[in-house]
């Protein structure tokens, strides 16, 4: 339960800093992502801070708003997270990457005795 909550909390930091740093990447402020994302800019800024787990919907509103694709930004969270979680979370996505590598490959080679 412990190592599920650390997980939590480093990929809250590291979409806090993927967002903080996709902004000002886009030459943005937070307060003009949070006029183009429709966020209140304390959300934002909670967000940023990685004070809060935000929703899947104010994350598509912020990718929107600094016209990015939200597969970059989850991304770009996931190799910023900090920390043995963020290691961890690290090691999980590059599992999941590698599961579906093989099941395409699978999948390709069962096409083709069809």
């Amino acid at each position: 339960m412990f190592l599920k909550a650390a997980e939590q909390k480093a990929g809250q930091v590291g979409l806090g800093w993927a967002v903080t740093h996709l902004r000002e990447q886009a030459g943005l402020t937070r307060a003009e992502l949070s006029g183009r994302s429709g966020l209140a800019d304390a959300e934002l800024e909670a967000v940023e801070q990685g004070h809060v787990d935000p929703t899947w919907g104010h994350l598509r509103r912020i990718a929107y708003g600094m016209n990015t694709e939200l597969e970059t930004l989850l991304q770009l969270g996931i190799e910023l997270a900090p920390g043995p979680a963020g290691d961890r979370l690290r090691k999980q996505d590059q599992e999941a990457g590698n599961f579906d590598a093989q099941d395409v490959a699978r999948d390709e080679g069962e096409g083709e005795r069809t």
